[in-house]
């Protein structure tokens, strides 16, 4: 069976992917399992493509893929800037962002590889080397 993550306010409380990872981590957990990060962001991009049968065109950044994607901002908060300051690897940076991350963290929004909202010198640059 195919499985992905998705918003649709229809279906759930949100249109925001990292609330909507959010509320399934805590569905795992009820459940007494885990929700990796790295997992939780795999199957709201490329497991989401792959789920729809469309990862020849959509689901990462790759030349030649339909980028849609947002830039995220590490600082949006000060709880988020606190927690990511101290984050070791990928994968807590990615837990706090689905923790804590909401319509604040979104920097910029990117349709097709153009910006169209959000901050002009938005750019994607890691600002530390983190390890997954």
């Amino acid at each position: 069976m195919r499985f992905s993550t998705a918003t649709d306010v229809g279906g759930g409380s949100s249109f925001s992917m990292l609330r909507t990872l959010d509320e399934a981590r805590k569905v795992a957990r009820l459940q007494g399992q885990d929700l990796a990060p790295l997992r939780a962001f795999y199957l709201a991009t490329l497991g989401a493509a792959r789920c729809l049968r469309l990862e020849d065109r959509i689901g990462r950044l790759e030349v030649g893929a339909e980028a849609d994607f947002i830039v995220l901002d590490l600082q949006a908060t000060e709880l988020i800037a606190r927690r990511t300051a101290a984050a070791r690897t990928l994968s807590d940076v990615l837990r706090i962002l689905m923790t804590l991350g909401d319509d604040r963290a979104v920097k910029a929004t990117y349709i097709l590889g153009r910006q169209v909202h959000g901050d002009p010198a938005a750019t994607i640059a890691l600002t530390k080397p983190v390890t997954p």
